[in-house]
């Protein structure tokens, strides 16, 4: 399908996040501390959360190309590599001239519980890791595109209605590309992606007819 068959997608997937392990625990670290410092102070928080995000989409595009230089480019990292590619030069002009303001304020509880669940099965997912529970510290995060984009609608959410759009609506299509891809190839955790992505898309809806004014 994507490449020569789904097994052997699913068991490059396992490869990456077994190999690349000390990388998603730094990127797991980081996003800990981030997250306890934007409780504590979230305003002067907010590019380095945006930073962190760009950095994430930055390393898996560059891992998804140097799958591609292993394997040979075929249509799902082609993809990957291609949208992220994206994803990261719309992080350099969201750095560049900030309009995200990640905040709790105005949002619905149980809606931000919701989200801040899917958001934690993406830090969690517990998919490749050899032992699941490990997934806590060393799960995918920053190497895989469905963990990823996971993390990043989940923040992204926090940023509504004070959101880059074109930002939103374009880590929204990636979420539902590789969602789709995902639960194709048997990630049933991938439902979280695109539920996150529906909501996403009824978000960026929101935001389109509903322009807000940014400070």
């Amino acid at each position: 399908m994507f490449f020569s068959s789904p097994k052997i997608v699913v068991e490059v997937f396992r490869i990456v996040s077994n190999e690349f392990i000390h990388l998603a625990a730094v990127f797991h670290l980081l996003l800990v501390v981030l997250m306890a410092g934007w409780l504590f102070n979230s305003h002067r928080m907010n590019q380095l959360i945006s930073a962190y995000l760009a950095w994430l989409s930055l390393a898996v595009m560059i891992i998804s190309i140097n799958i591609g230089k292993t394997l040979g480019f075929q249509p799902l990292n082609v993809v990957t590599t291609t949208l992220f590619a994206g994803l990261i030069i719309l992080w350099l002009v969201e750095l560049s001239k900030p309009r995200n303001i990640y905040t709790l304020r105005g949002k619905n509880k149980k809606t931000t519980m919701l989200v801040f669940f899917l958001g934690f099965l993406g830090f969690w997912y517990p998919v490749f890791t050899e032992n699941p529970f490990l997934g806590l510290l060393v799960s995918p995060l920053g190497l895989l595109p469905s963990p990823t984009l996971i993390v990043t609608l989940a923040i992204l959410y926090l940023a509504h209605p004070k959101v880059n759009t074109l930002l939103h609506g374009y880590a929204t299509l990636l979420g539902w590309i590789h969602a789709i891809a995902g639960i194709k190839l048997g990630i049933r955790l991938d439902a979280a992606l695109l539920l996150l992505s529906l909501y996403s898309t009824l978000l960026v809806s929101q935001r389109l007819y509903k322009p807000v004014e940014h400070p």
